[in-house]
């Protein structure tokens, strides 16, 4: 079956590669796309191509994929994709006055998602006193929509840039933006770097360049990188320090972020200055010197395999303590491993285990009202509801497909958030995962819960992280107790909720958004065991009948003590009122959204006002 799949996976990645090659060699003159980890030498790299006079290359985009997306996909007009770019926080890095991209995009007919990005970009050269110069994009968090990227614009040429991850999070722990503990800069490297290299099987045109090489080796990586755009090298290339501190003039202003104060102009313009000097060798290792053993100890026993695996020197590339290794080899199929089991247990060769308590899952889109229904539950005397817990189907996954220690799953843990925000210390969860038999994904799930809701004196257990609407398979193969409920909300209240300001280009990508994670939610509807979908407007209007039906999906008896828990009132504000859109957004603003999420606000029933849920 394995190796089944593993063709299956090569002969798609063949096609996908053949596809773009011939695509690329009718299209426009190749694009070189900068991507890696946060803090991987990036833009380094992006000013040493730009300093190149063929070629220009602006601050990070971010908005590739859903420009396009939302002209391919949901038909947005140029007015609408207008209000999204010029609406992005990043905006003002680019030195483009909204009139002059749309005079540009004007004169192309027709005008699709990709003509839209390169007029952006071909715009951005001129502006820069480069006409007719190639153009490229340096925006790290491409990293993981690669595949989706060279679908549009098959000119790209993807450049992964990888760094030692210990010297990354010596760099990325001083931002405030970014990771704040050493396990969660650990997991993020490794999540990226492996998202990357995972792509570049399907891709027609990738390249992996060390930044060690691309310090030490300065002119034969960038001959190497020159020959993989097919441009000529330039000596100008080398000189990129002398004119960086100009180039990134661009960011001196501050950067409004969704939530906290914005970064100063001051601060972004610090985190670059090693940019306006010659590449300096003392960048590469830093970590031998500034990175206390406990705090190498704790980054290698997440990423010390993947370290290892690019060849860069660990101690310990799995941690310390006992090594559990995943099963390999073929396996029966499901139902006849079931028939096994059951043989088992009706032999005595296995003791039967008895009945799971159900554990409810909320999951949902973001401001759809899955707290609100976290804290009714929680509310109930018998349920220790969790918030946010962040790994579970990273645990799953890597618990099932690689070699675990004791320390390495408690480092998973701690990457998402401190355990002491469940209620548990570090060395009880410890004693507890090194009492088991072997720490297979169900049992250290099921131990993480189970002393969670111990810690308040409740017997039963349930999680409220929407985001793991897009990993309820992955969560369902571990945890056969599982059971999701999907909360939905009019996705109009969703965008009338935010805190930030509102316009017409946040609204489209909201609608974008929220149209993506419901869909994604109810595609999956039949390969689940057990998913209830449930209305916000349900559990507001009539909260007991509601959680009536999400006590019997999950097996609970209802408690009147749900329906009004201490933190409603505070919730329900937070989320504004049912039906509040029709006050809070403006005509331009839900034209926007229902633009790219009407159809799906007809298929729930909105916008016929029939969507309540309760029969």
């Amino acid at each position: 079956m394995k190796a089944r799949r593993e063709i299956l996976r090569s002969l798609a990645g063949w096609r996908s590669r053949r596809s773009a090659v011939r695509r690329a060699a009718s299209g426009p003159p190749p694009a070189p796309f900068v991507v890696g980890a946060t803090r991987s030498g990036t833009t380094l790299l992006r000013l040493m191509l730009d300093a190149h006079p063929g070629i220009a290359i602006p601050s990070e985009t971010h908005f590739i994929p859903e420009l396009v997306a939302a002209r391919e996909k949901h038909g947005a007009t140029r007015e609408q994709m207008l209000e999204l770019l010029t609406s992005h926080r990043r905006w003002g890095d680019f030195t483009i006055e909204p009139d002059e991209l749309a005079g540009r995009w004007a004169a192309v007919e027709p005008l699709t998602g990709a003509e839209a990005v390169r007029a952006f970009f071909r715009l951005y050269a001129d502006k820069q006193g480069k006409p007719g110069a190639r153009w490229g994009d340096k925006t790290p968090g491409y990293v993981k929509s690669m595949r989706e990227i060279q679908g549009y614009l098959p000119e790209a040429r993807f450049i992964h840039l990888i760094r030692d991850g210990r010297d990354v999070a010596l760099s990325v722990l001083r931002q405030a933006w970014g990771p704040q503990s050493i396990e969660a800069a650990a997991e993020r490297w490794r999540s990226r770097v492996n998202r990357g290299r995972s792509q570049a099987p399907y891709l027609g045109f990738y390249l992996e360049v060390r930044f060690e090489d691309l310090v030490l080796e300065t002119e034969r990586e960038l001959r190497r990188i020159c020959e993989f755009i097919e441009i000529d090298f330039d000596e100008g290339m080398l000189g990129y320090h002398e004119t960086a501190e100009q180039r990134l003039r661009e960011k001196a202003r501050a950067l409004p972020r969704a939530h906290g104060e914005a970064q100063s102009a001051e601060k972004r313009l610090a985190s670059h200055a090693k940019t306006f000097e010659p590449p300096n060798p003392k960048l590469v290792g830093t970590w031998r010197e500034r990175m206390d053993a406990t705090d190498r100890a704790a980054y290698e026993a997440l990423a010390g395999d993947l370290l290892a695996e690019l060849g860069y020197e660990t101690e310990r590339p799995n941690g310390t303590g006992a090594v559990h290794r995943p099963r390999r080899g073929p396996r029966l199929p499901r139902p006849l491993r079931r028939a096994v089991a059951v043989a088992r247990h009706a032999t005595g060769v296995r003791d039967p285990v008895g009945p799971r308590a159900p554990a409810p899952y909320l999951i949902g889109a973001a401001r759809s009202g899955t707290d609100l229904l976290a804290a009714m539950l929680g509310a109930h005397p018998d349920l220790r509801m969790l918030s946010e817990t962040g790994f579970v189907p990273r645990l799953a996954e890597l618990i099932r497909s690689e070699p675990m220690t004791v320390e390495r799953v408690l480092k998973v843990m701690a990457a998402a958030g401190p355990l002491e925000a469940h209620g548990l210390s570090e060395d009880a969860m410890r004693e507890r995962l090194e009492a088991l038999d072997d720490l297979k994904a169900a049992a250290v799930l099921r131990c993480f819960y189970g002393a969670a809701a111990e810690s308040v004196g409740k017997s039963r257990w349930g999680d409220e992280t929407p985001s793991y609407l897009k990993r309820m398979r992955r969560i369902q193969r571990a945890l056969s107790e599982a059971r999701f409920v999907h909360v939905v909300r009019d996705g109009r209240d969703t965008l009338a909720a935010r805190p930030a300001q509102i316009n017409a280009g946040a609204a489209l990508a909201t609608g974008q958004r929220w149209h993506k994670k419901v869909r994604s939610a109810r595609v999956q509807a039949h390969l689940m065991n057990h998913l209830l979908e449930v209305r916000y407007e349900d559990l507001v209007a009539e909260p007991e009948a509601t959680l009536c039906r999400v006590c019997e999906f999950v097996e609970l008896d209802f408690d009147p003590a749900m329906i009004d828990p201490p933190d409603r009132s505070r919730i329900e504000a937070a989320l504004g009122p049912v039906g509040g859109w029709r006050e809070r957004l403006e005509p331009d603003q839900l034209e926007a959204f229902e633009e790219v999420a009407g159809p799906m606000l007809d298929e729930l029933g909105y916008r016929s006002g029939a969507a309540s849920a309760i029969g």
